[in-house]
C-alpha cells in the first residue's frame, strides 16, 4: 500500500514516514500471525522508531478532554497505544500474547491508512494534480448502539467507572481489579455478535472493539507491574482511561454531522481530536 504524495517536500517526508510505519507494522503483523516471535524481534528497532515518531507528534489534549466523563477519541493517541502494545509483546517475548499484538499491529495500520487524513480538504493524486473530494469515511466501526442498551452493554461502562474510581481513591491493585479488566474484555468482545458490517469497513476501517481491547490489555499490563501497589496516575494511564470511554461512546453519525455543521456541540459524545500534519496523509 502507498499513500498519495503531495507536491511539497515536507508533505512528501510526512507521507514517507507514515508509509514506513505502515510497512513496518504490516511486516510485524505477518510474523506475529505466523508465530515467528524471533522474526518479529528483529523488527524491534523499527517498531520503537515508529512508536517514537507517533509519540513525538501527538496532539495536545485539554484538561476538559482529560476529565470528561464521555472521554475522547484521538486516532493519534490510539495509534500510539496500539504500537506500544506491539512493542511490549515483542520486546518481552510474550508468545501467548502474539495474537493480541498482531491485532494491535493491524489496527495501527488501519489508523495510519484511514485515521490520519484531514477531512473535507483538497488532496493531491500521485501526479500532483489537485482533486477536491469531500471525505466522509468514518474514522471507526463504532460499538453498536443497540448493544449498548443491553445488560452487557450497560455493565461495561459501570465496571470501567468502578475501576477508575478505585484509582482515584488510590486503592492498591488487587485481584478484583484483574477480574474487572477480564470481565470488561469479555463484555466488549460480545459487542458485534450477530451484527452485519459493511465488507469494505470490515477489511479496512479501525474497530472500536479491538481498540478498546488494546487499551484494556495495556491497563492489565500496568496493573501486573503494580500489583499490590497504587496504579500510577501517569498521563499515559489517564489517556487510556479516556480513550476507552471515548471509543465506547463514539457515534459515527454524530461525527459526520459535525463535519456538515462545524462548531455544533453534541451532548454526551466524545471530542474528536484533530490530527497534526505529521500524522496526516
Amino acid at each position: 500500500m502507498r499513500f498519495e504524495m503531495g507536491p511539497s517536500p515536507e508533505q512528501q517526508m510526512e507521507v514517507q514516514e507514515m508509509n514506513r510505519g505502515y510497512n513496518v507494522m504490516n511486516g510485524v503483523k505477518e510474523k506475529l500471525q505466523s508465530k515467528d516471535v524471533s522474526g518479529a524481534e528483529v523488527e524491534l528497532k523499527q517498531i520503537k522508531a515508529v512508536e517514537k515518531f507517533v509519540d513525538q507528534n501527538l496532539p495536545a489534549l485539554s484538561q476538559e478532554q482529560k476529565a470528561s466523563p464521555d472521554g475522547f477519541y484521538s486516532p493519534a493517541h490510539m495509534m500510539a497505544n496500539a504500537t506500544r502494545l506491539v512493542e511490549q509483546v515483542v520486546s518481552e517475548k510474550r508468545e501467548a500474547d502474539m495474537p493480541k499484538a498482531a491485532s494491535a499491529a493491524d489496527q495501527a495500520m488501519r489508523l495510519m491508512a484511514f485515521g490520519m487524513y484531514e477531512k473535507n480538504k483538497s488532496v493531491h493524486d500521485v501526479s500532483g494534480r489537485v482533486r477536491y473530494e469531500n471525505f466522509k469515511l468514518p474514522n471507526i466501526v463504532e460499538i453498536p448502539g443497540d448493544w449498548k442498551q443491553t445488560p452487557d452493554g450497560q455493565d461495561f461502562p459501570k465496571k470501567l467507572k468502578e475501576f477508575i474510581e478505585r484509582r482515584k481513591q488510590n486503592k492498591p491493585v488487587e485481584q478484583s481489579d484483574f477480574e474487572s479488566l477480564n470481565s470488561m474484555a469479555g463484555l466488549i468482545g460480545k459487542s458485534y455478535k450477530g451484527k452485519t458490517i459493511d465488507k469494505k469497513k470490515a477489511e479496512q476501517v479501525p474497530y472500536a472493539r479491538e481498540l478498546i481491547l488494546i487499551n484494556l490489555e495495556l491497563l492489565a499490563s500496568e496493573a501486573k507491574k503494580h500489583n499490590g501497589k497504587q496504579l500510577p496516575g501517569s498521563e499515559e494511564n489517564v489517556n487510556t482511561f479516556q480513550l476507552i470511554r471515548g471509543l465506547y461512546n463514539y457515534n459515527e453519525g454524530a461525527e459526520l454531522e459535525q463535519q456538515l455543521r462545524p462548531g455544533v456541540q453534541f451532548f454526551g459524545l466524545p471530542k474528536i481530536v484533530e490530527q497534526p500534519g505529521k500524522l496526516r496523509t
